[in-house]
C-alpha cells in the first residue's frame, strides 16, 4: 500500500514539472491556439453529437417502456435505458460546464504568461 502511495506521489510530482516550466514566462501562443481548437471541436461537434445520441437512446427507451405491455422484464430494461440516458444528459452538461470553465481559465490577453511579481520586503 505504501509503495502505491509513493508511486502515485511520484507521478503527481512529475506531472507538475510542466507547470513549473510554464511559470517562467514562456511564449504559449501555440498552446493557446491548440486549446482553443480543442475547445471549439468539443463544443461544436462532440457534445452536440453525443447529446443527440443520448436523446435518441432515451426516445427508444420511452417507446419500449410504453410498449412493454405489462411485461416486467421489458419495463425494467426500458426504465434502465431512461435512467442511463438521463445520467448521460447530466454528464454531457457537466462536461459542457467544465469546458466553459477551462475556457475561462485558460484565456489570456497576451501571448505569454507574465512572470510573477517579485516579493518586496520593506
Amino acid at each position: 500500500m505504501k509503495r502505491i502511495q509513493l508511486m502515485g506521489s511520484a507521478i503527481l510530482a512529475s506531472a507538475a514539472f510542466p507547470l513549473l516550466a510554464l511559470a517562467q514566462g514562456v511564449n504559449t501562443a501555440g498552446l493557446r491556439n491548440l486549446l482553443d481548437s480543442v475547445l471549439l471541436i468539443v463544443n461544436t461537434i462532440v457534445l452536440p453529437v453525443l447529446l443527440a445520441i443520448i436523446v435518441v437512446y432515451m426516445i427508444i427507451g420511452a417507446f419500449q417502456f410504453a410498449t412493454s405491455g405489462g411485461d416486467e422484464e421489458k419495463r425494467k430494461a426500458a426504465q434502465s435505458k431512461l435512467i442511463w440516458g438521463l445520467v448521460g444528459v447530466v454528464l454531457i452538461f457537466a462536461i459542457y460546464s467544465l469546458v466553459g470553465i477551462a475556457s475561462g481559465i485558460f484565456t489570456w490577453s497576451a501571448g505569454a504568461i507574465p512572470p510573477p511579481n517579485p516579493i518586496q520586503i520593506p
